[in-house]
């Protein structure tokens, strides 16, 4: 059997894996590097931008500092990236991937790739999304690679991307500006999150424009709908991604490549897998690709997708899973012995619960990422509230506020 997966995000990348396993696999890719937005623009450089800082502010309270340069961070987070990106052309190698670099595109015979066609017996659309192009502005993609003279930072936008690339610049002493057309950010999300953010950005300095949205951006100045201006020396556009789904011939759900619970399309034998179907985050791409793949082999698999962490990697971290629906319990990081001894006491952790069993959780504050995804996995596993509470949790760990939490479930602790 031949197949042929575009793109070399997490979605493509894992597909091919799965394909590789009864098939001889031709991966095609426009880009000298691999990995996807994630590895090189995305996830990966930002992730390593922002770790410096998250040392810093634990550093800060034993009275030691080190300045860092923006173009430290950048040169930080453009290495990160090019490291990853050989690891993913190692891995496609290891299986014995073959690897096209050109522009794709579907055609009735197979593949085509500038002059060459690839005929194939199955397919992986996992072509991604692309930045948007607005006037006077940069997209997120581009931090780790343009000039950053400091000064004043505008980010329209004020959901994850925003956020955390708000968070960013203002550790990088930039003064950072917020423009968010709702009346709070992350909307759509647990509103005490929104309360805590928005008052631990305003503690920083970060200026919030709430409930208005920028006209434009021209000669270092953003137009707002409240007739005001900004003047800006960076300006960053954090949303309005583009799906790559245009010209493939297959049917499309709004922008995005219309897929089923197999992630198969419209046409026979073609699979599509990760942004490129409206799905944002690299965990569940990975997920999507492998269910593609195993499906393009003969092994009947079904994407599930309803309990998927997000999380945004500010300081304090912020994270989600589940349903926030039910009765919910909240406990802080303000009594949780292992926040008093690292002095991160700032946060909260908040469980959402119906009969008996935990539907959902939202996070704010240190190792939030790691108390949700052990939430994910409780939701995924159905797992009752006594047996969260008699499992025994390290002590002194982070953990321990989902035990707490579900003491307070069970009416042991108040």
């Amino acid at each position: 059997m031949k197949s042929v997966v575009l793109g070399s995000g997490p979605a493509g990348v894992y597909a091919a894996v799965m394909l590789s396993r009864n098939s001889k696999v031709t991966l095609v890719d426009e880009k000298e590097k691999l990995g996807g937005t994630c590895v090189l623009y995305g996830c990966i450089p930002s992730k390593a931008m922002f770790h410096p800082f998250q040392l810093a502010s634990g550093l800060r309270k034993f009275g030691l500092s080190r300045s860092i340069s923006i173009e430290e961070l950048q040169e930080v987070g453009r290495e990160a990236a090019d490291k990853v990106s050989k690891g993913v052309e190692y891995l496609l190698e290891s299986y014995g991937v073959e690897i096209v670099r050109g522009k794709g595109k579907l055609s009735q015979n197979g593949m085509e790739v500038g002059t060459q066609t690839f005929p194939f017996d199955k397919a992986v659309i996992a072509s991604g999304t692309s930045k948007p192009e607005v006037e006077g502005t940069v997209a997120s993609d581009e931090l780790p690679y343009i000039n950053i003279s400091g000064g004043k930072a505008v980010v329209i936008g004020g959901g994850a991307g925003g956020v955390e690339f708000a968070w960013f610049l203002s550790q990088c002493g930039m003064e950072v500006h917020i423009i968010e057309s709702s009346d709070s950010l992350l909307q759509g999300g647990d509103p005490d999150i929104s309360k805590a953010i928005k008052s631990n950005f305003l503690r920083r300095g970060i200026k919030l424009h709430l409930g208005v949205r920028a006209l434009g951006s021209t000669k270092g100045k953003v137009i707002l709908s409240d007739g005001t201006s900004i003047e800006s020396d960076l300006t960053l556009f954090t949303f309005g991604r583009r799906p790559n789904s245009g010209g493939l011939g297959l049917e499309l759900k709004g922008k995005y490549i219309k897929v089923n619970e197999l992630m198969s399309t419209s046409r026979e034998g073609v699979y599509a897998a990760g942004d490129v179907t409206g799905t944002f985050t690299a965990h569940e791409a990975i997920h999507q690709g492998i269910v593609a793949g195993l499906n393009a082999t003969g092994v009947t698999t079904i994407y599930e997708g309803e309990v998927v962490p997000k999380v945004i990697y500010t300081k304090p971290e912020i994270a989600t899973v589940g349903k926030m629906e039910g009765e919910s319990v909240k406990v802080s990081y303000n009594s949780l012995s292992r926040a008093l001894a690292d002095g991160e006491v700032e946060g909260f952790l908040k469980v959402f619960h119906t009969k008996g069993r935990i539907v959902g959780a939202t996070a704010y504050g240190e190792r939030a990422e790691d108390l949700i995804s052990i939430a994910g996995l409780a939701i995924k596993a159905r797992m009752k509230v006594e047996d969260l509470f008699n499992y025994h949790f390290p002590h002194p760990s982070y953990m321990e506020l989902l035990w707490e939490a579900a003491g307070k479930i069970l009416g042991h602790f108040h």
